[in-house]
């Protein structure tokens, strides 16, 4: 008897959604509809959120000064952009250390002193070389440095460092590529000038 129920409650299961009236029997029997709309899950799903790395540079703006004519040193970077030599802060380094040897390495040149802390600037971009297309957000931070007239400096072609152009200091704002070193332009400027007021009233 037990055994002929099982098999006839297959066979009804065998035949629901094929038959309506035996689907309509079914739903008021189990008050559960036979075809329910599948369900919306997507409200579950949180979305990732892209992921934006987070550096920390140090650059420097070199000024040199032949017949006491002061002129400040640009790299022309990997992007053909005229700007400051930067990298980011080794283990145990402080700003002002990474900002010495990367403007060493990036410049080429081989005496430096630092004279100055100039402020920082923040930066979003895409990573083009080592983290392709992730999002990094980079604080830097820039130092005033002095190198001996005699120095010219070379570019370092290895790190995508194309040439170095030394302007007089009141024409580096209009050189420099990118807006959010202006500030830090302004800054260095500011002090050069002060400095070639001494130099001339001496």
């Amino acid at each position: 008897m037990y055994m002929s129920k099982i098999a006839a409650s297959r066979r009804v299961l065998e035949h629901a959604g094929k038959d309506p009236q035996l689907d309509k029997a079914i739903e008021i029997v189990t008050k559960k509809p036979m075809h329910q709309p599948p369900k919306n899950n997507n409200r579950f799903v949180v979305k990732a959120k892209p992921v934006v790395r987070t550096e920390h540079s140090a650059g420097g703006v070199v000024f040199r000064s032949p017949d006491r004519r002061i002129f400040i040193g640009l790299i022309k970077d990997s992007y053909h952009k005229w700007t400051f030599p930067k990298g980011h802060l080794e283990k145990g380094e402080t700003p002002a250390q990474a900002a010495l040897r990367e403007t060493h390495e990036e410049m080429g040149l081989k005496r430096l002193r630092l004279v100055a802390p100039l402020g920082s600037v923040s930066i979003k971009f895409k990573d083009r070389f080592v983290h392709v297309g992730q999002t990094v957000q980079k604080r830097i931070d820039f130092f005033l440095m002095e190198t001996p007239a005699s120095e010219r400096g070379k570019p370092q072609k290895g790190e995508r460092i194309n040439e170095i152009r030394w302007v007089p200091y009141r024409s580096a704002s209009r050189l420099a590529s990118y807006k959010n070193v202006q500030p830090i332009i302004k800054k260095a400027a500011a002090y050069l000038e002060e400095m070639s007021k001494r130099q001339a009233g001496r």
